[in-house]
């Protein structure tokens, strides 16, 4: 647990490497304290000598604030004093010692005498490495992937790459929109899709001009009102599930809203450009599931939430059973 600078108390996790934001604040007070600390124990060290204080140290490789804390004594980090120089005054010595070269060569000798080890060491490493599963699975078919294969790239003259980045900019778009109007709904289009344009180092009228396209259809579709209208319980949620079989899931649900009877449905968001509700319901059904069952667990429901497909480029609404 950490506190945010609201005062909130938050969970501050870290799965596979990846923080979450209580995280990363923690992270950053705990590198703060951890600095300020090393001062700290410096002044004690200075306050507690009774006759003479021997400070060691080597060459930094990055920011070390009790050095930088000597700076009255004359001491630079960047430039330090050469060995046998006087500063602070005359009150400190400042020496530059080297270690005994017989002692390294030792060393090498060591390293040398015992090839097979380190052989023996790289190659179990590497056994490891090959044996290791990802700890995740992507409730999509891709880890990453915004859309299927399968997904048009935007037209026959669109630059590759182009459908992945479609996807990108109608997600994050749809995560901000209020719904209100086409107004806002271009407003926010235009900068999401040059900076993942630009991200991609693709044509950002190209990626607008695509982007602009499959937003039409859906404005002018029944799910634009449909968003619109209906309380949207979360977007880009994200999910972290173990199932029944001990298999670990990371991933987000695009949308999460409560239907006009109160019905919890689990949305996603697609690009495919295909009509076909029974092979996108075959293509798609276990990454609905995976969300649902989520979704299901987190908030403690008897039954799990109504999946639907929302397919932005004709504008359906497909329900998975």
């Amino acid at each position: 647990m950490t506190r945010l600078p609201d005062e909130r108390t938050a969970l501050a996790v870290k799965v596979a490497g990846s923080p979450n934001s209580p995280r990363v604040w923690h992270d950053m007070e705990d590198r703060q304290h951890g600095l300020a600390e090393e001062v700290r124990v410096l002044y004690v060290a200075l306050t507690r000598a009774r006759e003479r204080l021997i400070l060691l140290a080597r060459k930094p490789r990055g920011r070390q604030p009790w050095l930088a804390a000597l700076a009255p004594w004359g001491y630079d980090v960047e430039l330090p004093p050469g060995d046998g120089d006087a500063i602070g005054g005359g009150q400190v010595l400042h020496r530059l010692l080297e270690p005994p070269a017989q002692e390294r060569r030792e060393q090498e000798a060591s390293l040398q005498a015992h090839p097979g080890a380190v052989q023996d060491y790289e190659a179990a490493t590497d056994a490891l490495r090959d044996a290791a599963r990802e700890p995740f699975l992507a409730p999509s078919a891709a880890e990453g992937a915004w859309e299927s294969p399968r997904s048009v790239s935007g037209g026959e003259t669109a630059e590759p790459g182009v459908g992945l980045v479609l996807g990108r900019v109608l997600h994050r778009l749809l995560e901000v929109w209020d719904g209100a109007d086409e107004t806002s709904f271009d407003a926010a289009l235009v900068p999401l899709a040059r900076e993942e344009a630009r991200r991609e180092g693709l044509q950002a009228a190209t990626v607008e001009a695509a982007t602009r396209q499959i937003g039409a259809a859906f404005l002018a579709s029944d799910l634009a009102r449909l968003f619109g209208a209906r309380t949207k319980v979360g977007r880009e949620v994200p999910l972290l599930l173990r199932d029944g079989e001990g298999r670990l899931y990371r991933g987000s649900i695009d949308l999460l809203y409560q239907d006009e009877d109160g019905t919890l449905v689990v949305a996603d968001y697609k690009t495919d450009d295909e009509n076909d509700e029974v092979a996108l319901g075959k293509r798609y059904g276990e990454q609905l599931r995976i969300y649902a069952e989520a979704a299901q667990q987190a908030l403690g429901l008897t039954l799990p939430p109504r999946r639907e497909l929302w397919m932005l480029r004709s504008g359906q609404r497909i329900v998975l059973t």
